[in-house]
């Protein structure tokens, strides 16, 4: 199996091609047996054992036959999601982060009232976050590199789907 398909993702779209979300390849197969969707695209060599019909290409892109109402609501916070959303970058002084070096910096400390929000947190390296402590971000020294903001699309997968990222994604969820 190719590493790209290793992480065993399927982009569902709707029936208007606007993107939904990412299934499991055990979801993908489901809607695939009840025919339910169309697959648009396949990753390259990678194969699912599917009982007595042998071998089915792993779908990347898959197509709902009928419209299924959906609501954006904001997304819910994740830590790898705003490291996504910044980059991996300190926001104070621009390091780039690991995984090991990666903190959750509050713009209006926790010990303040600061929520645990998008537009309250910016990724901090360790020394950043720990300089700055309990202090409001308008009284310490160091400005932000950008205003925080709401994940895109992309951000919010991106830090979803860790084994690759298909080609023909991109169409679907740049614009968003």
């Amino acid at each position: 199996m190719p590493d790209d398909a290793r992480s065993g993702h399927t982009l569902l779209v709707n029936s208007t091609y606007e993107p939904i979300g990412f299934l499991s390849t055990r979801r993908a197969m489901k809607l695939l047996a009840k025919g339910k969707v169309d697959v648009l695209e396949c990753w390259d060599g990678s194969y699912v054992s599917h009982g007595e019909q042998g071998a089915i290409a792993m779908p990347a892109l898959m197509r709902l036959r009928t419209r299924a109402p959906h609501r954006r609501s904001p997304p819910r916070f994740q830590r790898r999601t705003l490291f996504e959303r910044d980059d991996w970058a300190c926001q104070f002084c621009g390091a780039k982060l690991t995984r090991r070096s990666a903190t959750v910096d509050h713009l209006v400390p926790r010990a303040h009232g600061g929520k645990t929000t998008w537009m309250n947190c910016v990724a901090s390296c360790l020394g950043c976050n720990k300089r700055k402590g309990d202090t409001p971000v308008e009284k310490f020294d160091l400005h932000l590199a950008k205003r925080p903001a709401l994940p895109t699309a992309r951000h919010i997968w991106a830090a979803d789907v860790r084994g690759g990222w298909h080609d023909t994604w991109d169409q679907y969820v740049s614009h968003i």
